[in-house]
């Protein structure tokens, strides 16, 4: 019997997680986080919308986006640790979703491969116990696979674009399914992949067939 703690549910991955843990009758419960999804909004207030402050377009700060990216994950991780998850017979599975562009070294230009990469690296420190296990996917290219949520999450074009790269990329290791990242993500905190700590596109289409080989 296994139990989930899904954080970002409401966005793509995290919602493909949620569909996946539905149909695993292995899995008979887990906690979203947030549970309100409006605390991770932010309000800006524009008093003319013909002038727009810098702030309201320039989008988070490098130290709000490490923040978001690498102190919250870490912050998860000292509270589970403390409340005493897992056993060396059974370790706490705790999995990162990366991306393809991370960039450990942190030389990167581009601010998400900079805080992925920061994230991936200050987590393995932090996990490196008897009683946890890191997992850590770097999916490519991914979109909403469901219908509802293509509808409130994306823009006509957007989403005539996903269907089109969506199909392209999905079909090559440039990219996966959320049906099958949602999979993999809950095969791996199920404990499914225990000799696997990093697994890039390829490996996880890899992966899940195998599992299904078995």
């Amino acid at each position: 019997m296994s139990k989930l703690i899904i954080t970002g549910a409401t966005g793509t991955a995290g919602f493909a997680v949620h569909l996946a843990a539905l149909a695993d009758p292995s899995i008979p419960s887990w906690a979203d986080l947030p549970s309100n999804a409006s605390e991770k909004s932010r309000m800006i207030i524009v008093k003319d919308f013909t002038q727009y402050p810098e702030d309201s377009i320039s989008g988070f700060s490098e130290e709000e986006y490490m923040k978001i990216h690498v102190d919250f994950p870490l912050a998860a991780v000292e509270a589970l640790k403390k409340s005493g998850v897992g056993s060396a017979e059974k370790p706490f599975n705790f999995l990162y979703l990366s991306g393809q562009g991370s960039d450990p070294s942190q030389k990167s230009m581009f601010m998400y491969s900079r805080g992925k990469g920061r994230a991936e690296t200050e987590l393995t420190k932090a996990l490196d116990t008897p009683t946890t296990k890191l997992l850590i996917p770097r999916p490519g290219y991914f979109f909403p696979a469901h219908a509802g949520q293509r509808q409130h999450q994306q823009s006509s074009i957007g989403r005539s674009i996903d269907t089109i790269l969506g199909s392209l990329f999905t079909n090559t290791n440039m990219g996966v399914s959320t049906e099958a990242l949602g999979s993999f993500l809950v095969e791996g905190a199920k404990g499914s992949f225990p000799n696997v700590s990093l697994a890039d596109n390829a490996q996880i289409k890899q992966l899940l067939k195998n599992l299904q080989k078995q």
